[in-house]
């Protein structure tokens, strides 16, 4: 029985959705890898109540500006927090639901087979990258928008079918179409290109572009140029491509784009041996063969040109589509991942569908018009070639399941990826890997001598390995190559205040914080220095900065409620200091903090509570010993304080007032032969400790 109607349709919507989902089923697995953590797991923004006004109304709230994009993950984080299924599981359904507007898009112009095509896109291995990767969900996002727009506009031009002037009579499709278009390029600018993929479409079925469609079409130009104008400014000014790295001459850039063009061509028609990051091939000028990339393609335009009449205009307005798709990534304009390559498996998203429906659709209509035995062919060959697709975006999308998977995948398919050896570093020395790390960063720097990163990372495992000496000479390497790296002159700074140099590393600080005003590490560590040298006023005023930045900052709490509990305000001390341990409960420094505020203000029940819980927390804290004991001698407890006083002094045996605190307890006692001792080291450690000498006098006498 053959369904018709409505309930075909119903059907194939179904089962595209479900192959997509079954294709991506390692995804619903996967976990954050690289630039998650920028997008997501640690974008302020998204934490901040307050974040979805800012990222619309401002370019730098978030990496880049695609407010849709980051709309949505803010959203999700009040719904689902950190749990990766749910942004995997969006990022599944949108590339889904995009494929099947690009099937009603493809059968609106009347191309036979255009459920297959849209199946080949949704389960094509070159798709993966965007949708197993949460970062790209500008790609997933702005493509079903892309495809809903051009599918409204030509519903509105009735270029699958109907009298021309019936499209004065559709004036809502023309409005969708418009702003479907906005919400694909609050999404992501790449979806810029579509008026121009539309001109193409109009001259493909018309043969012609009429005044009237241009006319059209200028508003949705218009819109590409303002948001194509705010990406540039953004990726140079915002995200950082400027620099060695993109610095092509215009011939540079062609030869970029032709080698490009053929790339993508080939990994759409051939998706084998595919990369997160693949090599990245400089164009050489004075290489003969490296212009046959673009003059071949060139050739091809024109062959195709020649012969449109005999073959149709289809192939040429595939290729057309093809070079149109894929030219904001083409290397005529400076993005960031030029740096690592100038392909990339994501770039080729919005392009993908181009050489699919021109492969697809052509071999979909010549199966029409098979005969006899071999009509029933046809449905076994797509059949197969769906399961064959399937199976390699499954196979693929594994590799996304975390970072190891990744970049282990990346090294053997591109070994000279110095940014995989790096990232990979990363990892295995947050994994307590440090060996594996080492060997990966020292390999990354082989290939690649002049990145700073490289030498930072090298330095922060040297300093946890306790070589000061060579983070020291790495953090200095990392300056001389790039010296606006807040990071690298942060960590200069813990370098000279582990030495005592504390001048020298405020210095590195203050540096720290100019360069980046966000660094509330640097800010911490300037008020912490200014709080040590009695500046209060100065140190409150960088605590109060870093808590501007980030309100639930612990260290930025817990100094102020230091600084406030030495200065006389015990209600506002409180305050920060139960903020405080709010956000970090086993902090035994806080806690003992909070026991001496409340103990100045007579509350001495709570006092002991925080003392005692302070020990249990750091047993071998002298502070929270010293207090703890102090508090017990006051409470008559005098035996316990005596014993707390001896473990404070097993850990800080020079410290003349603890020396001297026991002293008088075990006089008290009448235990003077143990207390005498005791003040004769207070006193030769402090000679000007008048108790200490009074007491050593009057014990001597006895």
């Amino acid at each position: 029985m053959r369904l018709a109607g409505p309930n075909r349709k119903r059907l194939l919507w179904a089962a595209l959705i479900a192959l997509t989902l079954l294709a991506y089923l390692p995804v619903l697995k996967a976990g954050f890898i690289w630039d998650d953590d920028q997008y997501l797991t640690a974008n302020r923004t998204l934490e901040d109540p307050h974040g979805l006004a800012r990222t619309w109304f401002s370019l730098s709230a978030n990496p880049q500006y695609y407010p849709l994009v980051f709309s949505g993950f803010w959203l999700e984080r009040r719904v689902y927090g950190l749990n990766p299924l749910g942004y995997h599981l969006a990022n599944v359904l949108l590339h889904a639901l995009s494929a099947c507007v690009l099937w009603r898009l493809l059968a609106l112009l009347g191309l036979p087979g255009a459920w297959l095509a849209a199946a080949v896109f949704a389960l094509h291995p070159l798709c993966v990258e965007s949708v197993a990767w949460i970062s790209e969900r500008k790609n997933v996002l702005s493509g079903l928008f892309y495809f809903a727009s051009a599918y409204a506009f030509l519903r509105h031009a009735t270029v699958g079918g109907g009298p021309p002037q019936e499209s004065a009579r559709r004036p809502g499709w023309y409005a969708l179409s418009l702003i479907l278009f906005l919400a694909a390029l609050l999404s992501k600018t790449v979806a810029s290109v579509l008026p121009a993929a539309l001109v193409i479409v109009l001259w493909w079925r018309k043969g012609r572009v009429s005044a009237p469609d241009w006319l059209k079409l200028l508003p949705f130009f218009a819109l590409s140029s303002l948001f194509g104008c705010i990406t540039v400014w953004v990726e140079r000014h915002h995200v950082g491509a400027a620099g060695s790295d993109w610095s092509l001459g215009p011939l540079e850039r062609i030869l970029v784009a032709g080698r490009g063009l053929w790339f993508y061509a080939a990994k759409i028609l051939w998706p084998a041996r595919l990369s997160f990051v693949y090599p990245r091939v400089a164009p050489d000028p004075a290489d003969p063969a490296a212009y046959l990339f673009p003059a071949a393609f060139v050739l091809a335009a024109c062959l195709l040109w020649l012969f449109r009449k005999r073959i149709s205009r289809g192939p040429l307005a595939a290729l057309g589509y093809h070079f149109v798709a894929l030219f904001p990534a083409l290397g005529f304009f400076n993005v960031f991942p030029q740096r690592y390559s100038f392909v990339a498996d994501h770039f080729a998203y919005h392009a993908i569908p181009g050489l699919v429906a021109l492969v697809v659709c052509g071999i979909a209509g010549r199966a029409g018009r098979l005969a006899g035995n071999a009509r029933p062919l046809a449905p076994a060959a797509a059949a197969a070639l769906l399961s064959l697709l399937s199976m390699a975006s499954c196979r693929h999308a594994a590799v996304f399941r975390g970072p190891e998977s990744l970049w282990t995948r990346t090294l053997a398919e591109n070994p000279a990826a110095w940014m995989a050896h790096n990232n990979l570093g990363v990892y295995l020395e947050f994994s307590g890997r440090t060996r594996e790390a080492l060997a990966h960063y020292r390999q990354s720097l082989r290939l690649r001598p002049d990145l700073p990163e490289v030498h930072f990372n090298l330095a922060v495992i040297y300093g946890k390995m306790g070589d000061a000496e060579r983070a020291s000479r790495h953090l200095e390497r990392a300056l001389a190559l790039e010296s606006t790296m807040d990071e690298v002159h942060y960590r200069l700074g813990l370098l000279l205040l582990a030495k005592g140099e504390r001048n020298e590393a405020l210095i590195r600080f203050m540096k720290a914080a100019r360069l980046n005003p966000q660094n509330t590490a640097a800010l911490c560590q300037i008020a912490s220095i200014l709080a040590g040298a009695g500046d209060r006023k100065r140190a409150l005023y960088y605590y109060q900065k870093a808590l501007s930045v980030n309100p639930a900052l612990f260290e930025a709490h817990a100094g102020i409620g230091g600084i406030l509990a030495g200065a006389g305000d015990p209600k506002e001390a409180l305050h920060h200091l139960r903020l405080a341990l709010s956000l970090r409960p086993a902090d035994a420094d806080a806690r003992n903090d909070l026991g001496a505020v409340l103990l100045r203000t007579g509350r001495e029940r709570e006092a002991l509570a925080e003392f005692s819980e302070a020990v249990r927390l750091s047993p071998r804290s002298p502070r929270a010993l010293t207090n703890l004991a102090l508090l017990l001698a006051r409470s008559g407890r005098r035996d316990e304080a005596i014993a707390r006083y001896r473990e404070a002094i097993s850990v800080e045996p020079a410290n003349p007032d603890t020396l001297y605190n026991l002293g008088v307890l075990l006089a008290q006692a009448g235990r003077h032969a143990e207390a005498l001792p005791l003040f004769q080291k207070a006193a030769s450690l402090a000679p000007d400790f008048q108790e200490a000498r009074q007491a050593l006098a009057v014990e001597s006498r006895k």
